[in-house]
């Protein structure tokens, strides 16, 4: 049981596939309690090294902060990667096998919650997830010392318990952090004003398809931590992860009710019942734009007026740049992709430029400024690789200003479009971050809002020609989002120096600044009209984010009070000391760091020990087992290495007992794109059993299938790909044989709507000696030649052709579970489908009716998550054999693509095992 619920927690921190670009250099700053590994091309530049150096100095004082408050240090050196070569904020941290923390110093773009050091501030969280993670006492530390790493306790809590206690963290040890955002705050208001606050359950993972989707662990858990520690104490979450650390996995309203008197369950309704009796008003005055919800923002009016440009995000479908005609209030597609940030019409009113994720470096997610047509939809790209967003036209020439991003650091870069030069307006030499820039009407000044250390969030303005800076806010509100009026005489922007988000307005000629409008939950995002009687914006509600607007009523503004600034003005300075600096090695994380009892029946009954280990860059993964086989009497060492340092990535396997060995060896080369993925394998292997066989496997995959919010299965792309394997009489063989299979599925729906209609076909063809006429036999199941409705596998042949029709529908998305326990029902699915197939050794129609099967049937299918994070999917099914003769065949079948990747295989092994490589 304890083994059991260890190795289930230890899976959830299975490695995913590197995607580190093989010609970085990795270097590593060691300090007495972190090994910081950084990258450059070539040498350590001199940014990468700054940025790593200071990472180092925040970690050791971030441990020394905790570690005096909550009396609980990490017990061994904690790797921290900085992969600064992503442009978009995050990080995480895993526990096993060994504690490290991933870091992307990207400064969040308008955040809408003031950090007085977002590098600070996402060390300190990542630090408080393996504080409480990787904890382990009493008979579960006895185990650890037993079994090594892999025993966590904690690992197995509640989502929303791990979030929330690492975003308590972050408020609590910071001068800012999530739970004083009033962002945050009417996010709750406005779900509780609706009726709809999310119960436990739903709070527990981060697939949930409902608003506020993977952001559901942290508002829910940060507010709900925060609410205890105020009832009660507040180290009281270090004492439930240090009693919690004692029991086994899955206990934890054992230690709720030992320190807090009551269960999880009770105590959240409780904690909801404070949040609902605080009622807020409904908002007037303002007319409902669109009606997507979930992220539709960035409103930008055309020069005429008649339509509204946005980027609409809402989960169901490619995000979007969509025009909205405000006459019909219908809207049309003018541009899909990974869009993101504000939009800004060139001054022909012709194109918008807008921010755009791509993939390069076969893993890097950077970003760069595109153009689109407003009414052909032609894309032009105008960066490339330099990492930039948030762009602006100049009204009076071929200018365009953007953010630049680059080691943990923002820029503000102008581009002349006609000639392609470029000229750094700012030169920060600190963690400032800019967003939204955007150009006087006049052309001279350039409006921004500007993080700066220590919690300001301002708006400035910032002189085109010389780079000099005037600040129009400068205290420790968050001033979001400026917008000019038509007349360039009017500033507006928002903040949230009332206790949410309002719409404000500055004088430019007397600085003066006005409150303008209000809402309960909150605005953001002005765009002015281009007759400057209205406002654009984007407005919160219960279901996310849609565009309102509303009049420019100037005579309804009223002078803004200061901000009444009552947050915490702690001094946490990183710790002096200079790291170390040298080589990356992967040799001190490589060795193992657990082991478990086998136990398996592959071929009989297998009993031994299993290990496995990766270096922190993951440029090397090996897992073995070894012990005794039973049923044949003799030993057994299973054994794989890969090594990825380089492309293409090269794997060993090896199995072996007295009587018989293999020993294979794989090439792996994939290509991650923006919009699809390629995978090439190809490599030998040799068995001996008793006599000696040399094959060869290879194959292709190429899959580009798109799966969005509330959809079963995917609705539109396609998976295609060619499998390939043979043996040579003369090598080693005492038989040729060729064999090659070809498979295409074409998904087919109509986004935003979720059913999916699948269409597949594939083809095996073999060549060689008479051992050809048992290459391919018709599967009733999960295989590329599938044919569903028959209760036995069909006759082999040396050919094979199938093709298949399956349309699956949701029928039901209750996402629930029941309380704390690891158990959630994500929906409930159906698929009626219809297949067909033949094999033959000799083309002849006249056989082919005898050999040809063809089958109906439909199927019943539950996606859920057990151990909080593990999908499984169960599907119950009963299909008809119509051809050659009526047959019957009724399935269950229960599977996991998390826990079947425990036990690798290669791509090319798909082709010729039961295992089907497009999704279903």
């Amino acid at each position: 049981m304890i083994i059991g619920l260890v190795w289930a927690a230890a899976a959830l921190f299975t490695p995913p596939t590197p995607s580190f670009d093989p010609g970085r250099n990795w270097f590593t700053f060691g300090t007495p309690n972190f090994d910081v590994h950084f990258s450059s091309f070539g040498k350590p530049a001199a940014d990468a090294t700054d940025l790593a150096r200071e990472v180092a100095r925040i970690c050791e004082e971030v441990r020394a902060t905790l570690g005096d408050s909550t009396g609980a240090y990490v017990s061994e050196p904690v790797q921290v990667v900085i992969a600064d070569f992503h442009d978009y904020s995050n990080g995480w941290a895993v526990p096993f096998p060994y504690p490290t923390m991933t870091v992307i110093p990207t400064p969040p773009a308008g955040s809408r919650t003031g950090d007085d050091n977002w590098l600070r501030t996402l060390i300190l969280h990542e630090y408080s997830h393996l504080l409480q993670l990787h904890r382990a006492e009493g008979f579960n530390l006895f185990l650890r010392r037993l079994f090594g790493g892999i025993v966590l306790p904690n690992a197995l809590l509640p989502s929303w318990l791990v979030e929330g206690y690492a975003v308590y963290n972050e408020t609590r040890f910071t001068n800012s952090g999530r739970l004083r955002s009033p962002a945050r705050t009417m996010m709750l208001k406005a779900a509780a004003d609706a009726g709809r606050l999310l119960p436990i359950d739903q709070c527990d993972g981060y697939e949930l398809q409902r608003w506020p989707g993977g952001d559901a662990p942290y508002l829910y858990g940060g507010a709900f931590a925060d609410h205890i520690a105020g009832l009660t104490r507040p180290g009281i979450w270090d004492e439930f992860n240090r009693s919690h650390s004692r029991l086994l996995p899955l206990c934890e309203n054992l230690s709720a009710r030992a320190l807090l008197g009551r269960g999880f369950n009770r105590l959240w309704r409780e904690w909801q019942s404070t949040v609902s009796a605080e009622t807020t008003r409904n908002p007037t005055g303002f007319v409902q734009l669109t009606e997507h919800s979930f992220y539709t923002s960035s409103p930008c009016w055309s020069r005429t007026g008649n339509e509204l440009f946005y980027v609409c995000r809402t989960g169901r479908e490619m995000t979007a740049i969509k025009a909205l005609d405000l006459r019909t209030r219908e809207s049309r597609v003018i541009h899909r992709g990974y869009v993101f940030g504000p939009l800004a019409l060139s001054p022909d009113g012709r194109s918008l430029a807008f921010s755009e994720f791509r993939v390069i470096r076969n893993g890097a997610l950077t970003s760069d400024i595109m153009t689109v047509d407003v009414v052909s939809g032609t894309v032009r790209r105008l960066t490339d690789g330099e990492r930039a967003r948030d762009p602006d036209f100049a009204p009076d020439t071929s200018a365009l200003v953007f953010v630049s991003n680059r080691e943990g650091r923002n820029d503000l870069i102008l581009l002349d479009i006609t000639s392609g030069e470029r000229h750094t307006l700012t030169r920060t030499g600190d963690r400032t971050g800019y967003s939204s820039p955007r150009f006087s009407p006049g052309g001279r000044w350039i409006a921004v809002s500007v993080s700066r250390p220590g919690g300001y969030s301002d708006i400035e303005l910032i002189d085109r020609n010389t780079g000099w800076s005037v600040a129009v806010t400068s205290d420790r509100a968050t001033d979001l989002s400026p917008a000019w009026s038509r007349t360039g005489k009017t500033l507006f922007f928002v903040s949230d120096r009332s206790g949410r988000f309002d719409l404000y307005a500055c004088s430019v000629e007397d600085k003066r600044i006005y409150r303008c409008r209000e809402a309960d939950y909150g605005l953001f995002e002005p765009a002015v009209s281009p007759d400057n009687r209205s406002l654009a914006l984007v407005a919160h509600s219960a279901d996310g984010e849609d565009i309102v607007s509303v009049p420019l009523d100037v005579a309804g503004w009223k002078p803004a009070a200061d901000f009444d600034d009552n947050l915490p003005s702690n001094e946490f300075t990183p710790a002096a000391l200079e790291p170390a600096l040298y080589y990356y090695s992967p040799y001190p994380t490589v060795l193992p760091r657990f082991w478990l009892p086998w136990v398996a029946r592959p071929s009989g009954w297998e009993f031994g020990a299993f290990t496995s280990g990766w270096d922190v860059l993951q440029h090397h993964l090996y897992t073995a087992a070894g012990g005794w086989n039973a049923a044949r009497s003799t030993p057994f060492v299973h054994a794989e290495y890969t090594w990825s340092r380089f492309r293409p990535s090269v794997t060993v396997i090896a199995d072996a007992t007295l009587h018989d060995q293999k020993v294979g060896l794989n090439l792996a080369l994939p290509f991650a794109l923006t919009y699809c993925n390629h995978w090439l394998d190809f490599g030998p292997s040799l068995v001996r059993d008793p006599l000696l066989a040399l094959s060869l496997q290879g194959s292709w995959l190429y899959s580009d299938a798109r799966t969005y919010r509330f959809c079963v299965a995917p609705v539109e792309g396609t998976v295609a790909g060619v499998g390939i394997d043979g043996r040579l009489r003369n090598v080693l063989n005492t038989a040729d044989r060729f064999r090659a299979v070809v498979h295409a599925t074409r998904y087919l729906g109509a986004p935003p709507a979720t059913w999916s209609l699948r269409l597949r076909a594939a083809a095996g063809i073999a060549a060689g000696d008479t051992s050809r006429s048992s290459a391919f036999r018709l599967s009733n199941e999960a295989s590329l030649l599938r044919v569903r409705g028959f209760a036995d596998p069909g006759e082999p042949g040396s050919c094979a052709a199938v093709a298949g029709l399956q349309l699956r529908v949701p029928i039901w998305w209750p996402e629930r579970g029941i309380g704390t326990l690891p158990l959630f029902l994500r929906n409930l699915n159906t698929a009626a489908f219809g297949d067909a197939g033949t094999v033959w050794n000799r083309f002849e129609p006249s056989h082919l009716g005898a050999r040809t099967r063809v089958g109906i049937g439909a199927e019943l299918r539950a996606d859920l998550f057990v151990f909080r994070y593990v999908p499984v999917r169960i599907t119950l099914g009963l299909a008809a054999g119509l051809l050659p003769e009526p047959d019957r065949q009724f399935y269950f079948r229960l599977d996991s693509e998390m826990l079947a990747a425990l036990v690798k295989r290669t791509a090319a092994e798909w082709y010729f095992a039961r295992k089907t490589p497009e999704p279903d």
